[in-house]
């Protein structure tokens, strides 16, 4: 089976498959947040953006180009 996906699932549920570039450039895909107006200033809600952002960033960093 060949497949196309995100090479961060390499990291969690596709741990130990073969993975390789494909020969082909592909776009970057954007991430984004979205959140109700009403939530933005709740401390709760700022943690949690926060600690997503923080996770999210560091497993970027620990992805080799």
């Amino acid at each position: 089976m060949i497949a196309t996906m995100p090479s961060l699932l390499r990291l969690g549920s596709m741990q130990g498959l073969g993975a390789h570039r494909p020969p082909f450039t592909l776009p970057e895909m954007p991430l984004y947040m979205l959140w109700h107006q009403r939530h933005h200033a709740d401390p709760v809600q700022r943690w949690l953006r926060g600690a997503l952002e923080a996770s999210v960033a560091e497993v970027m960093a620990s992805i080799p180009d």
